[in-house]
């Protein structure tokens, strides 16, 4: 068996070990750091649990909360599910990108695609590991998701010119680009308008667009995997048939 034929066994495991398994399990730690978490923020340490207006993702990674209450258990939750789900979406890709080969436009599409997804996942663990300066952290919080809006607009691109796949998983790639870009513009505007609705917006949008990439990214792995079961198996009916023919 060549390399090729082995390429749709490799991209099958990777989907059904790691999206949608691994990405679930990772979107569930998450999820439950998030409920588990005692409360406060930066304007209100007082606050009870987590909210979307007010927390966002970093208030959960120290062992103690900001309203001074242990925080042990939910960090490490937090810290797990992020490192699973980083290099989960950093395989995913990277392996996605060798079923773009034959034509030239999708191969450095997809290529360029992948080198984002792989630059992107040590700048966001670094964001929940690395107690910086806040002008480093702020840089951090702002190039990883733009090396993560990069991959999904350039896989979108590349999912609308290969049509080979379903166009749920097309149109689901291309939503979150869309979504990227314009939480982007918004960012960019109220950042001039700056107090208390820049925050908010911040930290809302960010949080609704972090529970939308974990639902897109695992219900694109299932799209593709039962896709490509369904594609293996008629190839293998076909392979019998005309063996036994």
């Amino acid at each position: 068996m060549n390399s090729q034929n082995c390429l749709p066994q490799i991209y099958v495991f990777s989907i059904s070990f790691i999206f949608p398994a691994i990405g679930l399990v990772s979107s569930l730690l998450i999820i439950f750091a998030m409920i588990f978490y005692p409360g406060g923020n930066f304007l209100n340490s007082y606050q009870e649990g987590y909210s979307l207006l007010y927390n966002g993702l970093c208030d959960i990674r120290d062992p103690t909360a900001i309203n001074g209450e242990p925080n042990l258990a939910t960090s490490i939750m937090l810290k797990i599910g992020i490192i699973i789900f980083a290099f989960a979406s950093m395989i995913f890709f990277v392996v996605l990108s060798l079923f773009f080969q034959k034509r030239r436009s999708t191969k450095y599409l997809s290529i360029i695609g992948s080198l984002f997804a792989v630059l992107q996942t040590p700048f966001y663990i670094l964001i929940f590991f690395l107690h910086s300066s806040f002008e480093f952290h702020m840089f951090l919080v702002v190039i990883a998701p733009l090396l993560q809006y990069l991959t999904v607009i350039l896989y979108s691109i590349v999912f609308l010119i290969d049509r080979r796949f379903p166009k749920t998983a097309q149109y689901s790639l291309l939503v979150l680009a869309i979504v990227s870009i314009l939480f982007s513009i918004l960012v960019g505007i109220v950042s001039g308008i700056g107090g208390m609705i820049h925050y908010v917006t911040n930290r809302l949008g960010t949080n609704l667009f972090n529970f939308l990439t974990l639902i897109i990214y695992v219900l694109l792995g299932l799209i593709l995997y039962f896709n490509f079961r369904k594609t293996n198996q008629v190839n293998t009916d076909l392979k019998h048939e005309i063996d036994s023919n």
